[in-house]
């Protein structure tokens, strides 16, 4: 969840349309438009990839897919579920909001190039794209008749650990907020209905005055955690550049992303690593506690909060 949520003003269409969806169902993963600043807009234009918390019925789905396919906007919009493939917009887990042209040019040029397609052919039409995000969100939020709805928060809502209430596949969160201030994250580690789909990574920033030594101190606390495989803390590239996000994932699913790009990583890890996923998983809440006990934050506060419905 992003503790950014909270100042979802209509001016931050990444935040805006998190927070319209978010009060429709509890997001588990995504639902946020990661709009870079200027030409790196080309490398993250406006695509969302997100799902909805487990369980959430198909009709939710079906009657967005609807009032995505009818936003008259200055571009058409279309909404699909992943095929199969990466980990992302094409895990089959996953649905993707985005303008059509963004969707042919996926399929057309394939990912690695999407930057230099989108600069190069399609700039008139990232603009437009971006200036639809809101008009698109509030189209959503009137549709769904949810304008003076509260956003459901994922993670206050879903912690049910036997210690704090919360399920393992929160907890590395609970327990990183307890920490820092957490600016950005995705909440769920990974999905216990569909774990090669979304197998055990946690990628998270804290908020931007957080000293480095945090950082490294932390880094230093997974490399020496020791548990049935090896864990790393490190700041994954995005096609090459630099990331702004950490992430706390196995070496070998590291190694995996590496080799692969994403590609049919679901079916990687079911072939040749379903032994090495299960011992992650059960490594995830004794990684949590080892980080906890080694910063002392046993009887510390998380930080994570709620979506306030009077700063919005």
């Amino acid at each position: 969840m992003d503790n950014e949520i909270i100042e979802a003003k209509e001016d931050k269409a990444c935040e805006f349309i998190k927070y319209v969806l978010s009060k429709i169902a509890a997001i588990e993963w995504g639902g946020g438009i990661n709009i870079l600043p200027n030409e790196r807009i080309y490398d993250s234009p406006p695509s969302l990839s997100w799902r909805f918390i487990y369980g959430t019925d198909e009709d939710v789905y079906q009657k967005l897919s609807g009032c995505v396919s009818d936003f008259q906007g200055q571009l058409k919009w279309i909404m699909f579920r992943g095929s199969g493939g990466d980990m992302y917009r094409n895990s089959k887990i996953n649905h993707t909001i985005e303008p059509e042209f963004i969707t042919k040019a996926y399929n057309t040029y394939g990912r690695l190039k999407m930057s230099e397609i989108l600069k190069s052919v399609y700039k008139e039409e990232v603009q437009m794209a971006l200036d639809d995000v809101i008009p698109l969100a509030k189209h959503i939020e009137k549709e769904f008749g949810v304008i003076d709805s509260e956003p459901i928060p994922l993670v206050v809502k879903r912690i049910v650990w036997a210690r704090e209430g919360i399920e393992e596949n929160y907890l590395l969160a609970y327990i990183l907020s307890k920490i820092a201030s957490i600016a950005s994250s995705e909440a769920c580690m990974f999905s216990k209905h569909y774990i090669y789909e979304s197998p055990p990574i946690f990628r998270w920033r804290y908020a931007n005055n957080t000293d480095e030594e945090v950082y490294r101190k932390l880094n230093r606390c997974v490399t020496a955690f020791q548990g049935q495989v090896k864990w790393i803390m490190h700041k994954p590239e995005i096609d090459g550049k630099p990331g702004k996000s950490y992430a706390i994932e196995p070496e070998f699913i590291d190694k995996i992303t590496k080799r692969c790009d994403y590609d049919n990583m679901s079916e990687i890890l079911e072939s040749e690593y379903k032994e090495e996923l299960k011992k992650a998983v059960e490594d995830v809440v004794h990684l949590a506690e080892y980080i906890e006990k080694e910063f002392g934050v046993e009887n510390a506060d998380s930080t994570l909060v709620k979506y306030p419905k009077d700063d919005v």
